[in-house]
């Protein structure tokens, strides 16, 4: 099928099979086929299911697509008209990324996030150290000498021992 949005492949050398799938997979816009598969089995004196077995074991067709993001070719295969008419349509802008490109940017979102959080928790740290620092100071300040066992008393010793 040259110039069509579906491409077809089939898979056989028997005429009629040919002829139906080319039938059955033919647009006559973006999203209508050129016939309803009622007139494909009243054509060819087949059941509904007998066409879409026909067309099952012997075409595929698919949409040829580039990603967006790093132009890699690929296919969009379809099992059936609503199979495509769900897929195409609800593409409205009919746009592509590939697996890979998937892949990549939720890795980048991944490590994007795990910055984030490594950020924070710098600036948790860094808090607090400012925070301990202030209230060193404070302590330091007010203190005239240090802090010492030597210059407690017995009875302080006691105190602190057993308020702990």
């Amino acid at each position: 099928m040259k110039d069509s949005l579906i491409k077809l492949e089939i898979n056989t050398d028997n005429e009629n099979a040919n002829n139906i799938c080319s039938m059955y997979w033919k647009l006559i816009d973006r999203n209508i086929f050129s016939c309803t598969v009622a007139k494909i089995t009243e054509k060819f004196n087949k059941t509904s299911i007998e066409i879409r077995k026909i067309v099952n074991d012997n075409s595929s067709a698919y949409t040829e697509f580039s990603c967006n993001s790093c132009g890699l070719a690929g296919k969009q295969f379809y099992k059936s008209r609503a199979d495509f008419l769900y897929k195409y349509s609800s593409n409205v802008n009919h746009s592509y990324v590939c697996k890979f490109c998937i892949e990549k940017e939720n890795e980048k979102v991944e490590r994007e996030k795990q910055e984030a959080i490594e950020q924070e928790n710098i600036e948790r740290e860094r808090l607090e150290n400012e925070k301990h620092t202030a209230l060193d100071e404070e302590c330091y300040k007010n203190k005239k000498e240090p802090f010492s066992l030597e210059n407690l008393t017995f009875k302080q010793i006691i105190f602190f021992t057993c308020a702990y």
